[in-house]
C-alpha cells in the first residue's frame, strides 16, 4: 500500500478535530480516500471498510 498524505484530498478540512489522527493513518497507508481526490470524512464506516482497516493495521504491526 502506498503511503499518502491526507492533504491530497480536496474535501478534507485541515481544521477538523480528527485531522492529525487521519493524517497519521493515511501516511501509514492504513486508510485512503473514496476516489476522485475525495475522502468523505463525514461518511459512515462500513463493515467492509472496518475490516480493511483492521487487516492493514495488523499487517503493519506484523512487519514491526
Amino acid at each position: 500500500m502506498n503511503e499518502i498524505s491526507i492533504e491530497k484530498y480536496i474535501n478534507f478540512d485541515k481544521n477538523a478535530r480528527y485531522y492529525i489522527e487521519t493524517e497519521a493513518l493515511a501516511s501509514m497507508g492504513i486508510i485512503n480516500g473514496v476516489g476522485n481526490d475525495l475522502f468523505d470524512p463525514d461518511g459512515l464506516l462500513t463493515r467492509e471498510q472496518a475490516a480493511v482497516i483492521l487487516y492493514r493495521t495488523a499487517k503493519k504491526k506484523k512487519k514491526e
